[in-house]
């Protein structure tokens, strides 16, 4: 990347994914900004262990390239963030393929997963590649500007990118080449690459060939009907009655059952995947097997901190669960007789081969060391396993220039014996990986070998081997009826077809990726030995004799350093780790406009003097510190100015240790408060109040959080709430005059489910909802009691090309002996709140609290009013540069401008007079756009006709 890390990073191992992802780390929502807000990421580099050292070493790598990848094009840097840098206008298929391929290169695995998707495609643009797999598509770009133009092309690339070029720019100024020029060019380097130009598509036409080819054997070929997903792993049982499969959703894997004979399909079990997280490939769960007895499908995943075994009927009837104690994970798991299961499970850091007997609940390991044992194969007295060990051969010179021997790993298929454990097939290059292996029914062993460049599988029987013939679709071996499944699925079909193993006898060819290996391993050794040639090691006469001079020097220091290195060594041990370390971040900006920022949500209805006091612009200076692994949260903030209002302070702790969040903050805050000069507000001696005011307030709350899932949670909030409405002395009669006071106890509980994905900036597909109800309950004053109940209901569609149909209901309804006044009209985040002048409330209206519900838009605020409220919103974004449009400018608020269109209908009622204010409809336009980084949003909107003066809103949000 021709760069480094800014810092030392810290480097957090969990011992599985699934701990990785139930870890209160990375879950929290970012907020939208509104002002400039500066944020400075800690630099915590996040890992889990899957059983594989190997792989952990690339995750390591693929964590530090995305580090520095955020670090300087994201704009996470209090400078970037200064300028304006913050916003993302790389492309994310290249950013996720470029640290890729930075980080861990062009690999076997991702050239057989392209040649995959070429074969069971006809692409005629790369913009095809990329809708089929994003990182996939960006590593294979990668490689062929690598191949093609220059070794160093995706790191001059990803320089220009930090000089805030866009992708096309970059690349242009790299190859000399448009970048649609590029795109043809890599679409016709992978079709000669991998023979596929006539390859035409799957879908009917592929379909059309299967039921002809089994038109004799109908009986091969099973169509499951699947809601549309992907199919990740697929299972016969021994009777060929049912079918097992996974099926992947953006939110879910959900394992189901089909029934062969009667063609129904049953649900088992859902197993949730994090929304915060994009990529869940390193993620094996739910993993389904058959029982011994061939009747109960086992579903092995984990569940509230554990690894479970469930036990299914075929039709889907729970039977029972094992839980795998003391075991992190698993990527095999195979249920032999006397309840015992024979497991790839990782403990401890160690992956062996175990039995687990359930019984008992002991574990006897097969294989116990440090290397990382997987894929059991066992059959009789065999018993064959993949693993990475020392090899038992010392190899001479071989990454050694010295000539001395050096033991190596070598990955390969090991046989377990009586006598010990020995290499079946094995090698040292790092390339060549032997895995997978097998035990067919006859007694041969398959096993898959990428000794060629590419993913190969092979049968051995008595020293004599052969290739397997692999179809273009998925397909796995069912060794025990020797036969080769393969699998194709449409948007709404799964097509399974069963045939036997067919093998053959050509020569093993040599694959392109060998052939650039080799090419690029040739290069580099005709580099080095001109090096070498061209270094010239022998010592002048001079070197001898500084040399001699130093030698005496020397030896008297050796043993005062061996001295001290003994010292040193002796102090770096355990007990030398600290365990709970607290570093501090950097202050920040945040915003403070936000009618739902801390104690803004609810205002006193009299000590406000019956209005709803918009919070003005300003800064809040934020910093604090967190422990390393973030379970305690100190944050203190001031705004900045003080302005003339006064001053806004708050001190907050957060603990999320636990599954409950919980958390405790004192508020502090003053509002200059301009009552209506129209009003009619009197004293208890009928005197009009002061017109100059100020409202002071001390919040103390606390607050917890506790996740029912990764997508719903409840929040519970209990705080204290004491407001002083401080008349200021204009005259002699505002002088003595008597502040108002109030004192309330607020207790809140909600409700939130939240099922969005990101499509586009600022665009998702999913839905939101959240129910809540408020309990107020006064102390001064009449001591009043009073309810709030609240729900919304959101609803994201892409429509076509990422336009984007956004609905939204939202309601409210308050009651007791007092209420919460509702009052509809405007935006969120307003810039410059209009109210309207002609609603004046009442002093003696029996209201408690008043707070403002938005958006409504072509009206002012108060335009709707009252303790009951529906407003139902329909907007619909055009994101005109990234679909209608599709061209690329270097502002990214150009890029990412979005025109919409909306309609805004609401009601609104005050139950205790009865009186109905109807419904009111309102049109309109909007444009929004990321400005600097940052949402701002401009609103047009006309109240029921277009014959009516518009409304204009600026709002510091995309809502």
């Amino acid at each position: 990347m021709g760069t480094s890390l800014s810092s030392t990073p810290n480097i957090i191992i969990y011992p599985a994914t699934d701990q990785l992802y139930e870890s209160n780390v990375g879950g929290s929502e970012l907020k939208d900004l509104t002002l400039p807000t500066f944020i400075t990421k800690g630099n915590r580099l996040l890992l889990a262990y899957n059983g594989s050292y190997e792989q952990l070493g690339q995750e390591l790598k693929e964590a530090i390239a995305r580090s520095i990848w955020e670090a300087q094009l994201n704009g996470t840097s209090v400078e970037a963030q200064a300028t304006g840098a913050t916003q993302e206008t790389v492309p994310h298929w290249f950013k996720e393929g470029a640290i890729c391929y930075m980080s861990n290169g062009w690999q076997i695995k991702d050239e057989d997963a392209l040649q995959k998707i070429f074969r069971q495609n006809q692409f005629h643009g790369w913009e095809e590649v990329i809708s089929k797999h994003q990182t996939i598509a960006g590593l294979a770009f990668c490689y062929f500007l690598t191949e093609k133009y220059l070794p160093t092309a995706v790191m001059q690339t990803y320089v220009q990118l930090r000089k805030r070029k866009p992708l096309p720019t970059a690349v242009r100024l790299i190859t000399k080449r448009r970048i649609d020029s590029l795109y043809s060019q890599c679409v016709a380097y992978y079709q000669a690459r991998f023979n596929v130009r006539n390859v035409m598509n799957v879908g009917n036409v592929f379909l059309d060939s299967l039921k002809q080819k089994n038109a004799n054997a109908k009986e091969q070929t099973i169509a499951v009907k699947h809601v549309n997903g992907r199919i990740l792993q697929i299972l016969p049982d021994a009777k060929n009655e049912y079918i097992a499969y996974v099926l992947s959703t953006p939110f879910t894997r959900t394992v189901y059952t089909y029934n062969i004979k009667t063609k129904a399909t049953r649900k088992q079990i859902n197993y949730n995947l994090p929304p915060w997280i994009n990529d869940h490939s390193d993620n094996l769960y739910p993993i389904i097997s058959w029982s011994a007895n061939g009747k109960e499908l086992l579903v092995t995943l984990p569940e509230k901190g554990k690894l479970v075994v469930k036990h299914y009927d075929p039709n889907g009837g729970f039977v029972d669960r094992n839980t795998l104690n003391g075991t992190d994970g698993i990527s095999t798991i195979q249920e032999l007789k006397d309840n015992q299961f024979l497991l790839s499970a990782w403990r401890n850091g160690e992956s062996d081969i175990v039995l687990f007997n359930d019984r008992k609940d002991k574990y006897k390991p097969l294989t116990n060391d440090t290397y990382d044992d997987r894929s059991p194969a066992i059959s009789g007295d065999e018993f064959y396993f993949s693993s990475n060990r020392p090899d038992s051969n010392r190899t001479k010179k071989r990454n050694n220039p010295n000539g001395k021997d050096t033991l190596v790993n070598a990955q390969g298929i090991y046989k377990r014996m009586d006598k010990g454990i020995l290499p079946v097939h094995t090698d040292t290059i790092p390339y060549i990986h032997y895995d997978q292996p097998q035990l067919l029914a006859d007694g041969s062993l398959l096993y898959s070998s990428t000794e060629n460049g590419t993913l190969q599988y092979f049968i051995e029987t008595g020293g004599e081997r052969k290739i397997i013939a692999q179809p273009k679709d998925n397909f796995f071996i069912n060794a025990a009826k020797h036969q080769m499944i393969t699998w194709t699925t449409t948007k709404d079909s799964l097509f399974i077809n069963s045939d036997s193993i067919r093998t053959i006898n050509s020569e093993n060819k040599i694959a392109p990726w060998l052939v650039d290996y080799n090419a690029r391993a040739a290069a580099r050794a005709k580099e080095d030995s001109i090096l070498k040639a061209a270094r010239d090691d022998k010592p002048s006469f001079l070197d001898g004799v500084l040399k001699a001079a130093n030698q005496a020097s020397d030896s008297k220091s050796d043993s005062a350093k061996h001295k001290a290195k003994g010292q040193k060594n002796k102090i770096a041990n355990d007990s030398a780790a600290s365990p709970y370390v607290l570093q501090l971040y950097s202050a920040y900006f945040s915003a403070q406009v936000n009618n739902d920022y801390y104690i803004n949500r609810y205002q006193p209805y009299l000590n406000y003097q019956g209005q709803f006091k918009f919070p003005e612009i300003g800064g809040m200076a934020q910093g604090g510190f967190s422990d390393l692994f973030e379970n305690h949260h100190f944050t203190v903030a001031y705004r900045i100015p003080a302005g003339t209002e006064g001053s806004t302070f708050f001190i907050r702790y957060r603990n999320t240790k636990r599954k409950l969040d919980w958390g405790v903050a004192y508020y502090r805050n003053v509002d200059d408060l301009k009552p209506d000069p129209k009003r009619n507000w009197i004293d208890e001696t009928g005197n009009p109040y002061p017109n100059a005011a100020k409202v002071k307030t001390h919040y103390y709350e606390l607050s917890a959080s506790y996740p029912l899932s990764y997508y719903s949670k409840f929040d519970f909030t209990t705080a204290l709430r004491e407001d002083r409405t401080v008349f200021l002395a204009t005259d002699e009669y505002s002088l003595t005059y008597p502040a108002i006071k109030s004192l309330w106890s607020i207790n809140a509980l909600s409700y939130e489910l939240k099922k969005l994905r990101p499509t586009l900036p600022n665009l998702y597909k999913g839905f939101t909802a959240k129910a809540g109800i408020d309990l107020f309950k006064g102390f001064t004053q009449e001591q009043s009691a009073l309810t709030g109940c609240t729900a919304q209901f959101s609803y994201h569609q892409p429509i076509y090309k990422y336009i984007t149909l956004v609905t939204r209901l939202q309601g409210g309804y308050s009651g007791g002996d007092h209420k919460v006044l509702y009052t509809l009209g405007g935006v969120d985040n307003n810039v410059a709140p209009k109210i309207d002048s002609n609603v004046h409330f009442a002093q003696n209206a029996p209201y408690a609290f008043t707070t403002l519900v938005t958006p409504f838009r072509g009206y002012y605020q108060n335009s709707l009013y009252g303790n009951e409220y529906a407003v139902f919103n329909a907007d619909l974004y055009f994101p005109v540069f990234q679909t209608l449009i599709p061209i690329e400018t270097p502002l990214s608020s150009i890029n990412n401008l979005q025109l919409g269109i909306f309609s805004d209908i609401a009601t609104a009622k005050e139950t205790w007079n009865d009186t109905k204010q109807g419904f009111k409809t309102a049109y309109g336009l909007s444009a929004r756009t990321t400005l600097a980084g940052y949402p701002i949003s401009v609103q047009v909107g006309w109240p029921g006709t277009f014959s009516k003066e518009p409304v204009w809103y600026l709002g510091l949000s995309l809502k």
